[in-house]
């Protein structure tokens, strides 16, 4: 009995040091990303470094690691905000300002794609989506995430959103089912809770989705 405890320690500590290892290669590669998509083009002087945005729970490998990506996409989302604001002290047509601030999340996305910071890029993304007015590229964006990372904030957040688009796009059986989805996800998270109160508001899927869409 003593040694199977002491095996199943082994092998989680030996599970904890690879995938430490896992993600630190891919913060190496991301940071190495970030640099290359911000460092050709990026005419802006923060008062930010990446120590402003990276706050570990732990000490553990994989925990700093964890951190450190999100403090990276913090980072890049700040830095996009702030060249957006440069834009329009410099008199940029505010849609100019709205689509390359768009182009350069959109970037941003793929390049935090599946990392612990994603969700940082993606709800400036929705943002910027939703001022702009393109719903089509909005509920993309929205049922990627709600499919692939449904325990993330942002999709309770905007799930009000999710449904007023869908509706005006005759999507609204698209989002309702994403949203049925992950409230049947057997584990309890905030986003879940959020919404239970939207979906079970929604109107008839059927009648709505009958309507041409205004895409």
């Amino acid at each position: 009995m003593k040694h199977r405890i002491n095996l199943n320690r082994r092998i989680r500590a030996a599970a904890g040091w690879l995938l430490a290892v896992i993600l630190g290669a891919m913060a190496g590669y991301w940071i190495r990303d970030y640099r290359a998509m911000t460092g050709k083009s990026s005419g802006v002087v923060t008062a930010w470094g990446l120590d402003d945005f990276v706050h570990p729970r732990s000490f553990s490998p994989v925990e700093v690691t964890r951190a450190e990506l999100e403090g990276l996409a913090q980072l890049y989302r700040a830095e996009a905000r702030t060249r957006l604001l440069q834009a329009e002290s410099e008199a940029i047509p505010a849609a100019l300002r709205r689509s390359e601030t768009i182009a350069e999340l959109e970037r941003g996305w793929t390049a935090f794609r599946d990392t612990p910071g994603e969700s940082y890029v993606v709800q400036d993304l929705l943002l910027l989506l939703k001022k702009s007015g393109d719903r089509r590229r909005w509920l993309e964006v929205y049922l990627d995430v709600a499919y692939r990372r449904p325990t993330e904030d942002l999709v309770g957040l905007f799930a009000d959103d999710a449904l007023a688009m869908a509706t005006a796009a005759g999507r609204l059986s698209e989002v309702t089912a994403a949203l049925r989805h992950v409230l049947e996800i057997p584990l309890e998270f905030p986003a879940k809770r959020r919404l239970e109160v939207p979906v079970a508001a929604a109107p008839n899927t059927a009648a709505r989705d009958a309507s041409p869409s205004l895409l």
